[in-house]
């Protein structure tokens, strides 16, 4: 049976005694790895509480500066929107109009983005709309204040010119008072003042020949001639003297016409002192005065109908497209005219005005002006393409683009282009013969197709007709010489032109 120790000290292994020292490194060790591991869970916390912390940081910096740049695209697209339309907003009215628009706007930014920001940020981003907003308004209130002072500068010059317009000389001073009210306000610097002071006399004689021309031009034109106006200067006085001398002639005409009706009518002629007083005002010609008596005198009246078929004749011929005073080339026909029978007359007026007008309209027939234009070109081709010399069975054609041309070759060139023997002075000569030559035959084609125009065939000419017309004239448009024999051979042009236009064109003799 066991020995089961009971007693101290009988038991066959030794018991341990109470209070004896014990080996406690390995629970120590296992606590300090248990401390260890719970420290590091606690650290790992830490951390990822901080991470946490940083990116929601991160997160409501990049809302707030996303806040901060929409608020300004939008400030400087408003900004933008209002600059461009300020100048169609009365002054007075643009700072009110933009403090009322910003003061919205800014309201509306707080109330769409103030929840996304911080205190401190809100407080800067109200920092920053108020800052753009003050500049802003300084801004625009310059801007007001330099459109009202134009706005009023302008009211002082539009009041100095409806002075001046009277031509009288007494409004000069007024005219120069609302100038220099206008000076004393800051609105008109004093250099401004000063040309305004040099133009008084300028524009005042300038409108007194204005005035002048509406109520008698004819006095005004002589008033030109006798030097009057000596403040206007000569360019623009002798624009405004063309313009008083069309009226005179205008005037003249027309009051011929009106006698020449009154006789007509009344069968009474104008006396002796009325045509004088008519000729002494301007209001007729000492020509059509003459001519006048003479109708009145006149029985022949077979010579008086050739007399007019010529004077129509000459209306119909003259062109007035380049004329630099119309109503005075045609005058001189209607003057011509009050010689005739008064019934004879009316004809030649009525051309006369239907003469006027298309100079004054330019109207001409599309389809014929497409012919003239075609015609042109071919004529500026030709020019281009100057012959010197035909074609020989040893030698091409030569031919130059212009007399400058040659005349700016080096000799090298020269004699490349034109030969070895060449006489520089020769083919000068032979240039410009060409070009004068051209320049007559495309006057005499034009003048014959503008003719052709005011036929009845001419008028009743379907675009293929007026083609042929040009084309049979000599300036169709050809690229080989076998254009040329084949619209001949086609009756197109007769054998003379189309020799012409192979020797021109393609020097071919």
């Amino acid at each position: 049976m066991a020995n089961i120790p009971t007693i101290p000290g009988s038991a066959r292994v030794q018991d341990q005694q109470i209070g004896a020292k014990r080996d406690v490194t390995p629970q120590l060790r296992a606590l300090g790895q248990l401390r260890q591991t719970v420290g590091a869970a606690n650290n790992a916390v830490q951390e990822g509480m901080s991470a946490i912390v940083d990116y929601e940081e991160k997160k409501r910096k990049a809302e707030e500066a996303y806040v901060f740049n929409s608020s300004s695209l939008s400030f400087q697209k408003m900004h933008s929107d209002f600059l461009h339309n300020v100048k169609k907003t009365p002054d007075e009215q643009i700072v009110p109009n933009w403090t009322e628009q910003t003061q919205t706007w800014k309201q509306q930014q707080l109330d769409q983005y103030g929840s996304k920001l911080s205190p401190r940020a809100t407080k800067i981003f109200n920092m920053n709309l108020d800052n753009a907003i003050g500049q802003s308004t300084a801004k625009f209130q310059v801007v007001a204040d330099k459109l009202g002072s134009q706005r009023r500068e302008g009211a002082a010059v539009a009041n100095w010119n409806e002075f001046l317009k009277s031509g009288d000389p007494e409004m000069a001073t007024k005219a120069m008072s609302s100038i220099k009210l206008a000076q004393a306000a800051g609105d008109i610097t004093p250099e401004k003042v000063a040309y305004y002071q040099s133009q008084v006399q300028p524009v005042l004689q300038k409108n007194q020949i204005l005035n002048g021309i509406d109520h008698d031009p004819y006095a005004t034109l002589k008033d030109i001639d006798a030097g009057k106006f000596k403040s206007v200067p000569e360019t623009e006085l002798s624009t405004l003297r063309n313009t008083a001398e069309k009226q005179v002639n205008y005037l003249q005409r027309t009051t011929a016409g009106e006698a020449v009706n009154d006789y007509q009518t009344s069968g009474l002629p104008k006396s002796d002192k009325e045509l004088a007083d008519l000729k002494a005002s301007g209001k007729v010609t000492g020509e059509f005065v003459k001519n006048y008596k003479a109708m009145v005198a006149r029985t022949d009246y077979h010579t008086a109908q050739d007399e007019q078929a010529l004077m129509l004749n000459r209306l119909r011929d003259m062109d007035l497209s380049d004329s630099d005073n119309p109503e005075k080339d045609v005058r001189q026909v209607t003057d011509e005219a009050a010689s005739l029978p008064p019934q004879l007359q009316k004809e030649i007026h009525t051309l006369a005005d239907t003469k006027l007008k298309a100079a004054k309209t330019g109207q001409r027939n599309e389809m014929h002006a497409e012919q003239l234009d075609l015609m042109r070109q071919a004529h500026e081709e030709s020019m281009g393409r100057i012959l010197i010399s035909p074609r020989t069975d040893t030698e091409p054609a030569r031919s130059a683009e212009s007399v400058e041309s040659i005349e700016r070759m080096d000799d090298d060139k020269f004699a490349a282009e034109f030969g070895e023997n060449a006489d520089r002075k020769d083919v000068l000569k032979t240039a410009k013969d060409f070009e004068a030559s051209e320049k007559l035959r495309y006057a005499n084609a034009q003048k014959a197709f503008v003719n052709w125009t005011k036929t009845k065939k001419g008028a009743e000419a379907t675009p293929e007709q007026a083609a042929a017309e040009r084309e049979r004239l000599g300036f169709g448009r050809y690229s080989t010489t076998d254009d040329v024999a084949a619209a001949y051979k086609a009756g197109k042009v007769d054998r003379g032109t189309a020799k012409e236009i192979l020797l021109r064109q393609f020097g071919v003799p």
